[in-house]
């Protein structure tokens, strides 16, 4: 008997459509995908949930920023998107786990907060920081970096935009300080007792 080799084409076949598809999403029943600008985004999907541009001055409506990324809650049955622009453009598209029901931003314990959170899931389950600092530094490159494809590049450096985020949580508990990279928590540290709120 001679195996057919039809279904296992049409299933690679329909993985490739499949996977390609996944690049992009919908908002309003039109594909937002890589190279699309602001305006097509916003005009299609509304405002984002948040948009992060550290170290940016805002200038009446417009954020003077060169690196933005947006975020988009849609609930818990679909998945958040983070979109990164560049000058104005679409360049990636990344997910952040499934949504949630927007409520008042919380105040999370410290023992809540997990290395490979993004910023916006820290905001909505922690609130604000009470202190934060930002900076860019020079560290060494890593596998996942420039969209997992930065292997090749063992040895060298890239400059990174990091933020620390110190939340106090009064005297009864300890200090967080929380590490992000690029808009994802890389590391939660224990501090000393936290002080009592004025």
């Amino acid at each position: 008997m001679r195996p057919s080799w039809r279904p296992i084409i049409l299933a690679v076949l329909w993985l490739g459509l499949s996977t390609a598809a996944d690049a992009g999403f919908r908002c309003d029943g039109q594909i937002i995908d890589t190279g699309d600008n602001r305006l097509k985004v916003r005009s299609l999907c509304g405002e984002p949930d948040l948009i992060d541009a550290p170290g940016q001055a805002v200038i009446g409506h417009a954020l003077q920023a060169d690196q933005e990324t947006w975020y988009y809650n849609f609930g818990p049955r679909q998945l958040i998107r983070v979109l990164h622009f560049r000058r104005g453009r679409l360049v990636e598209i990344d997910q952040d786990g499934y949504g949630f029901r927007v409520t008042e931003p919380g105040r999370c314990s410290g023992f809540d907060m997990v290395a490979g959170w993004s910023k916006f899931r820290l905001l909505v389950e922690c609130g604000p920081p009470d202190d934060t600092e930002i900076g860019r530094v020079l560290r060494p490159v890593r596998p996942e970096d420039f969209g997992g494809h930065g292997a090749h590049l063992t040895g060298q450096r890239i400059e990174v935009l990091r933020e620390r985020w110190i939340y106090n949580f009064g005297p009864e508990q300890l200090l967080r300080t929380v590490w992000i990279e690029q808009g994802v928590v890389t590391d939660v540290e224990v501090g000393g007792r936290g002080y009592p709120e004025r």
